[in-house]
């Protein structure tokens, strides 16, 4: 295994681990995978996994995608590993028909699924997950955006205008503070989860950003962040900043959302590279750039 994740995503290395499979390391692999603390070493143990053919590596990762535990980028890998077979492309039709199949794989293995060669795996793909399009035309999938670079400047020039980013989040002190701070995303988050988090924002949000709504005794509503809540007050931050203070006698009802307060479609804002420019803008602000 230490062979395996030296010598990365390569012909060698699956080699490795097919032996240690072979040699029964496969439950101390699912543990370590299902952890909430991942480590980099072992977020590399999902990609090779994934990579391969052996049936029970396909094994190990139906376990890990289905497991509330398991860190986001690792969930995200299983399912690109299950997706490149025909067995794994119907186990996550039906993860997904379910409600179990986690968000932020659905715009990952979305192109292989609406390309199978199985045309009930194809016909459902296409209703479950539909191909995203920018304003000019549908993007190509995300593995293949993810090895584009683009021009740092052009992004953050659409994070400051078109694409709104900078209404809700900060970088150092520029922005505004609703959703998570951006000023060193790109330490935190790889190019492929960026992509998610934009193309499908509610897929995964991040702790102490869920929205909220409350129904008040007039008849309107409000949705935000929460802010604060004491058994006679609630606060919430809407989408522009505002924190609301509402008097719980006035509430009629108070709900978490499964959707997130970021917009939807943002991608429809700009063309194919602008979406490029706009992650690797992102990609660059780490913390000693």
């Amino acid at each position: 295994m230490e062979l395996a994740i030296a010598w990365g995503q390569s012909t060698q290395a699956v080699q490795s681990l097919d032996i240690a499979l072979e040699q029964g390391v496969g439950p101390e692999l699912e543990n370590q995978l299902m952890a909430a603390d991942a480590s980099s070493s072992q977020i590399s143990i999902a990609k090779l996994l994934g990579l391969s053919k052996s049936a029970e590596a396909k094994k190990i990762l139906r376990k890990v995608i289905v497991n509330p535990s398991t860190i986001s980028q690792i969930r995200m890998d299983a399912a690109t590993g299950l997706a490149d077979n025909l067995g794994g492309q119907k186990f996550l039709i039906e993860l997904a028909k379910s409600g179990k199949l986690p968000a932020e794989a659905k715009l990952l293995i979305g192109p292989d699924l609406r390309n199978s060669q199985d045309e009930s795996v194809k016909s459902a793909a296409n209703e479950l997950f539909p191909a995203m399009k920018t304003s000019k035309a549908i993007l190509p999938p995300v593995t293949e955006l993810a090895k584009r670079t683009g021009d740092v400047l052009q992004g953050k020039t659409l994070f400051d205008s078109v694409a709104t980013c900078n209404q809700c989040h900060m970088v150092g002190t520029q922005g505004k503070n609703v959703g998570p701070g951006l000023t060193e995303i790109g330490d935190k988050l790889s190019k492929e989860a960026m992509y998610v988090s934009i193309l499908d924002p509610s897929a995964g949000i991040s702790h102490n950003f869920e929205a909220y709504t409350a129904l008040m005794e007039d008849g309107s509503i409000v949705t935000g962040l929460l802010v604060s809540e004491t058994e006679s007050t609630l606060i919430l931050k809407d989408p522009k900043g505002i924190e609301r203070s509402m008097d719980r006698k006035e509430i009629e009802g108070y709900k978490k959302q499964e959707k997130s307060l970021m917009p939807e479609n943002l991608q429809e804002t700009m063309d194919e590279q602008g979406l490029v420019d706009l992650i690797e803008y992102l990609v660059s602000l780490k913390k000693n750039a």
